[in-house]
């Protein structure tokens, strides 16, 4: 059980924080005593995370709407989170898009897009967060959310398997050149998680049964499962951990996620 004052006096941006696993990852790293920069592409969606995190947690937080695959845009929104919260220590890369097709089916402009927030977008987030981090001599952290799909592609799943796969590599690459300064980056790779995107799929009895037969721990996980993951790789206390990806599926990936095709873990 964490103190209450994990991150207290600690400022967290947390991007694609207005529905889903950003928004409970956000709540939490609150619930622990962080002021969040909550963003989405949604302003609105954003604004009713900060309200309802001040409303409930007594932290500090603000709302820094901007598409993050534009590095103008991430350059005002880094600058709004710091100017309102103070300067940002921790990061979770969460904000993803998808369009399911089969490869030979997909169009440039539908590859280009999830290549362009899967993938640019956390590269652009993390690099504006680390170079203030590195000027000022602070330390801090980055979390960024993968998938499973980047260990075992899903058919038909476009370009959303290679987009997580590059991630988790760029993951990698962050931790080598970064983790010396103390700025350790992880990612978390999650399976099968019950959020908006999925209702329509979880909510069917039939549906829900059949997929849950698919995980060993026979149950769908939340996006709570995925937030106590990411305070985990944040917190101070867990500095040595560095470059490494975790799992987080039930236990999926034992059978193989590819008979899903066509679904993403984050429905």
């Amino acid at each position: 059980m964490y103190s209450p004052s994990l991150f207290e006096e600690r400022v967290a941006l947390v991007t694609g924080a207005g529905r889903g696993i950003g928004r409970a990852v956000a709540h939490q790293l609150a619930e622990l005593g962080a002021d969040v920069a909550v963003n989405d592409i949604s302003a609105e969606s954003a604004r009713a995370t900060a309200r309802t995190i001040e409303s409930e947690t007594g932290s500090r937080a603000t709302a820094t709407p901007a598409d993050v695959s534009d590095p103008d845009e991430v350059t005002a929104m880094v600058d709004e989170a710091s100017d309102t919260l103070g300067p940002v220590q921790h990061l979770v890369n969460n904000a993803a898009t998808k369009n399911y097709a089969p490869l030979v089916e997909l169009t440039v402009e539908d590859w280009e897009r999830v290549i362009r927030v899967n993938l640019t977008a956390p590269f652009l987030v993390a690099r504006e967060v680390a170079r203030r981090l590195l000027d000022g001599g602070q330390t801090g952290s980055v979390v960024n959310i993968a998938s499973i799909s980047a260990l075992r592609p899903q058919p038909g799943s476009g370009g959303y398997s290679p987009s997580k796969k590059a991630l988790v590599s760029l993951t990698e690459q962050m931790a080598m050149e970064w983790g010396s300064e103390g700025i350790p980056v992880n990612s978390i790779c999650p399976g099968m998680i019950w959020t908006e995107a999925g209702e329509a799929v979880y909510s069917d009895d039939e549906l829900r049964e059949q997929r849950e037969s698919f995980v060993p721990m026979a149950k769908i996980g939340r996006p709570e499962h995925v937030a106590n993951a990411a305070v985990y790789m944040l917190a101070p206390e867990n500095g040595y951990l560095n470059g490494e990806s975790l799992v987080l599926d039930g236990g999926l990936q034992l059978i193989g996620n590819d008979r899903l095709a066509g679904k993403t873990e984050r429905e």
